[in-house]
């Protein structure tokens, strides 16, 4: 894909994914889960990231801006998310997006598709590969994010809040909980928890 047609391709799909973004991100992040987002995204550039630069449509790079700037959201954190769903395998996204083994995520596919009238972009357009993409590019994520649904149905309008919680893919989140964030009333809080529950169980054991 040349470079011109990958940016047509990408401003078209954050044309629908920010709005999306901005639906699902109900309240801004706090400054501290911004900063803390922000600070992996720079440490994964540091380490095995590299800048990519895309040339957006005015009306889509002001809107991006604007709802990430409002949700406090860091607009590489996102974009990297849009590259992550993008350029992933199939096996990874089971894995580590969908936590769950492949052929669960398969089924669970096979059911989504099952659910609409022209399950397959390649059958309904009878292979003809032009269309096919036509339809596929249509709307990038829409079998990503029904099955994200149907495996995880009480999590529906989780797919930017779902946390991916690897050290080094902390920089791909759009939100995270205030616990996460060393230096927050939540994040002393959870330690403290953590320290209590280990105190508990070494006064059981200490009593056998």
């Amino acid at each position: 894909m040349t470079k011109l047609r990958r940016d047509v391709v990408l401003d078209s799909l954050l044309a629908l994914e920010v709005p999306r973004l901005n639906e699902e991100i109900a309240e801004p992040n706090s400054e501290a889960v911004r900063a803390f987002i922000d600070f992996n995204v720079k440490q994964r550039l540091k380490t095995d990231g590299r800048q990519i630069s895309v040339l957006l449509a005015t009306s889509t790079a002001e809107q991006l801006t604007e709802v990430c700037n409002r949700k406090l959201v860091p607009r590489d954190a996102f974009l990297n998310r849009i590259f992550l769903l993008l350029l992933a395998s199939p096996n990874w996204l089971a894995t580590n997006y969908f936590l769950e083994k492949r052929a669960d995520v398969r089924r669970a596919a096979e059911e989504v598709a099952r659910k609409y009238a022209n399950p397959s972009a390649e059958i309904d357009n009878l292979h003809a590969p032009l269309a096919v993409v036509e339809a596929v590019l249509a709307d990038p994520f829409a079998g990503l994010r029904e099955t994200w649904n149907h495996l995880w149905p009480d999590l529906t309008g989780h797919f930017y809040r779902h946390v991916l919680m690897e050290t080094t893919l902390l920089g791909l989140n759009c939100t995270v909980p205030e616990d996460l964030v060393p230096g927050t009333a939540a994040f002393a809080s959870r330690a403290q928890a953590v320290r209590d529950f280990d105190d508990l169980i070494g006064d059981k054991g200490e009593r056998k």
